[in-house]
């Protein structure tokens, strides 16, 4: 599935790319890993507190998003705060979620957490 967001007459290219990250958000939580992961490019850092040193690149974003689904089957983004320039977006928010299966935190497997 590919979609492709365009923007409108009275849009300006930052509303476009917020937009279409909200798009991607709306993904994560109604647990569609496609969705979710279509706005992002091939070279996305996604630093998150388990990975504070960023995932890179989408194929690891779709791996780490899949575990996340998988570990917490309720979860839920909640947006507090997204910005946007004409080639970047940066959001601000936290994850919901009661956790049912396991979790690999940081990919420290075998190590204290």
């Amino acid at each position: 599935m590919t979609w492709v967001v365009s923007m409108t007459d009275s849009e300006n290219v930052e509303d476009t790319n917020v937009r279409t990250v909200k798009l991607g958000l709306d993904g994560i939580n109604s647990h569609d890993l496609n969705r979710a992961v279509e706005c992002d490019a091939e070279s996305i850092i996604n630093y998150v507190p388990t990975h504070p040193k960023g995932i890179a690149g989408k194929a690891s974003e779709i791996e780490d998003m899949a575990e996340m689904f998988r570990a917490f089957p309720d979860v839920q983004f909640v947006t507090e705060q997204i910005l946007g320039g004409a080639d970047w977006v940066a959001v601000k928010g936290f994850l919901t979620g009661t956790n049912t299966g396991p979790v690999r935190v940081g990919r420290r497997e075998g190590k204290p957490t």
